[in-house]
């Protein structure tokens, strides 16, 4: 028995779908809609499952259900605890529509919102435990393949805190693999077409080059940093703005936001979001490795998922009392009063990290992948949740807008703005996309963990012309630290400055600094500095394990 009420009559979606009787709507996006349904067995057997259908109007459309028929297929032969699971794909009258189990919980970005609502983010170790899961079941999508055993080159393009789903008992599930693609595709993807969330794409994608695994690594990196930081990383205020974004403005290191993230993690996150992708974790595989080393060092505990459950629980108990309730009306075949909504705080907005913020701290990973750098944009960009009326510590400036309920598949973007991002982008970088995908069925192979060859440091004749030091305030003076190898970690008297080569400002003075250097593959090394005047420092870092340079302090051990 369905609802009987006056508005009944009003709405779009059917009471009944093949052999389903549907309770009402969950969601609704531009082309296909979520409806919450019941399938009625014998002795009184009553069940919930989900319905995904593609909007009416739409289900002509040979491009819609070419996609749905795509999202069917690929999801059917992925078999992981990871992925929701689709049980059937079914036909009527014309329309086709997906059959997926139940789940009780919240989407990602909903638990975002929540704890953005009450000034809260998650532990870092919860944080990356999500992550962690979710590449669990993008590494199973990769890795699928025929019945032949050939790899289906599943890529899901639109890996965003929407559709990583945390249930109230702490299990992840990715969803929605609508606009997936793989080798053997119905639906293609023409040019000039975007699909997915920009503020969620990699930069290969943006640039509509080919894309393989890769290319959700980087998504599940913004993903990562944004759930450890609290911030949004990439959102601005138009689609451009968020283009460049993502390709080309400096990334900040998370913990050159918050002093206190833990540095493994800080390490592991920008290396998911490097922009080349031959620097890029190569499978979500290793990036889910990486992840669960550092969650053991953050957290001695060994129920992360209980751990979680207790937290979705403290932040979502009416919402679950009332799909409690819910679902005991639709097991017992009782009138629904109402069907909780499938996104919740669609009003709050996420606080996009001020530029302020991290100024002091240059951000690392600034290479768009051409060879080249970007000079730092100088917009602050702002917003807030709509529980927030006042700026935060943080250098966060309120501001409202409305978000739209659970997209479901990424919109299309115009042939126009593919020309524009085309033409804003280098042609350098293009052509490192293409040098990359020559090497693309190479990208399920690890990435070694040696450190990486560079070139021998240039002569200090070279040094003393590079670019001259930017100007200083009064009573300020500027250490420019320049390493080889390059992208090394440099702390001032124990607090992180940066990547070099970085421009440390400091209070000008005789009192001596340390400056502190450190690199995965290296000695760490700590120099003395007077700041007393403006100067450049170049060090040169030795491999871990090597004997230590004729006068150097570090003893030479023997093992003769």
């Amino acid at each position: 028995m369905l609802p009987q009420d006056s508005t009944r009559s009003s709405v779009s979606w059917p009471l009944r779908i093949g052999r389903y009787d549907i309770v009402g709507p969950l969601a609704s996006g531009g082309m296909a809609e979520i409806l919450l349904a019941r399938i009625i067995g014998p002795s009184g057997f009553q069940r919930p499952v989900v319905i995904k259908r593609i909007l009416p109007h739409l289900s002509r459309q040979k491009d819609f259900v070419d996609m749905f028929l795509d999202e069917a297929r690929i999801v059917s032969v992925i078999r992981h605890p990871n992925v929701v699971q689709v049980t059937e794909l079914g036909h009527e009258n014309d329309e086709l529509y997906l059959v997926m189990e139940y789940l009780e919980g919240e989407s990602s970005a909903g638990l975002m919102r929540r704890l953005s609502s009450r000034q809260e983010k998650l532990e870092p170790a919860l944080a990356a435990y999500i992550v962690a899961e979710a590449c669990a079941g993008a590494h199973a999508a990769h890795e699928q393949t025929d019945s032949t055993g050939t790899n289906l080159g599943i890529v899901h393009r639109d890996l965003s805190p929407h559709n990583v789903f945390v249930t109230y008992g702490g299990a992840i599930k990715i969803l929605d693999f609508g606009i997936a693609t793989a080798a053997d595709k119905i639906a293609k993807t023409e040019a000039g077409q975007f699909k997915g969330k920009l503020e969620y794409a990699s930069p290969e994608q943006c640039r509509g080059a080919p894309l393989d695994r890769r290319s959700d690594v980087f998504s599940l990196g913004t993903m990562l940093w944004e759930l450890t930081t609290g911030f949004r990383l990439f959102k601005r205020s138009g689609a451009m703005e968020m283009l460049r974004a993502v390709c080309e403005e400096p990334i900040p290191r998370p913990d050159a936001i918050d002093p206190e993230y833990p540095e493994e993690l800080a390490a592991i996150t920008m290396r998911a979001l490097a922009r080349k992708r031959r620097e890029r974790y190569q499978t979500a595989q290793a990036l889910r490795q990486d992840l669960l080393g550092a969650i053991r060092k953050m957290s001695s505990s060994m129920t992360m998922s209980e751990d979680l459950a207790v937290v979705m629980r403290n932040l979502f108990q009416q919402r679950i009392d009332e799909k409690a309730e819910m679902l005991r009306n639709v097991q017992a075949g009782s009138a629904v009063a109402a069907v909780p909504v499938g996104e919740t705080d669609a009003a709050v907005e996420i606080p996009v990290v001020a530029k302020s913020t991290y100024d002091s701290h240059p951000p690392a990973n600034t290479d768009t992948g051409s060879g080249g750098s970007h000079p730092q944009t100088t917009a602050a960009v702002v917003a807030s949740t709509g529980d927030l009326s006042s700026p935060s510590a943080s250098g966060v400036q309120p501001q409202r807008r409305a978000l739209h309920m659970l997209p479901l598949y990424g919109g299309f973007a115009l042939l126009a703005l593919c020309g524009i991002v085309l033409a804003a982008l280098s042609v350098r970088a293009r052509t490192q996309d293409t040098k990359e995908d020559s090497a693309a069925s190479a990208a399920s192979l690890p990435e070694s963990s040696e450190p990486v060859n560079e070139p021998p440091p240039p002569p200090v004749e070279t040094l003393a012309k590079s670019a001259p030091l930017p100007p200083t305030g009064h009573g300020e003076v500027i250490i420019r630290v320049e390493t080889s190898p390059s992208k090394a970690v440099v702390s001032v008297n124990g607090t992180r400055r940066g990547a070099s080569p970085v421009d440390v400002r400091l209070a000008k003075g005789n009192a001596p600094v340390w400056i502190e250097i450190k690199h995965p593959g290296y000695a760490p090394l700590k120099e003395k500095v007077v700041p007393d005047q403006s100067q450049k420092l170049r060090l040169t870092l030795q491999p871990a394990g090597a004997p230590a340079a004729p006068g150097s302090s570090v003893p030479y051990h023997r093992f003769d």
